[in-house]
């Protein structure tokens, strides 16, 4: 029987703004870099300000996507599906 592999996670819970924000990119890309394919934000249910930050900074780095699945719906979380690098791809991104 195989061992679950375990999702990376990102924790910006009662983080200001822009420290979320910088965090955030940060880790994003840090992430992205390393292969991982799943990445879970610890964000809190708060004023949803976080949880709206979150998903615009995937939208505007473009390394992935928001997965909206409601068998995976935790108000607190935002589950974000990275795009795999490929070779091609990870030279591109690292000369940005």
């Amino acid at each position: 029987m195989g061992r679950k592999k375990a999702i990376h996670e990102i924790r910006i819970r009662k983080m200001r703004y822009t420290d979320a924000r910088a965090v955030l990119i940060q880790e994003l890309n840090a992430a992205f870099v390393a292969g991982k394919t799943r990445v879970r934000i610890i964000h809190g249910i708060g004023s949803y300000q976080l949880h709206d930050l979150t998903r615009q900074v995937v939208q505007e780095l473009g390394l992935g996507n928001v997965v909206d699945n409601p068998l995976e719906a935790n108000p607190g979380t935002t589950l974000v599906d990275l795009n795999p690098p490929d070779s091609m791809s990870m030279r591109t991104y690292l000369k940005r």
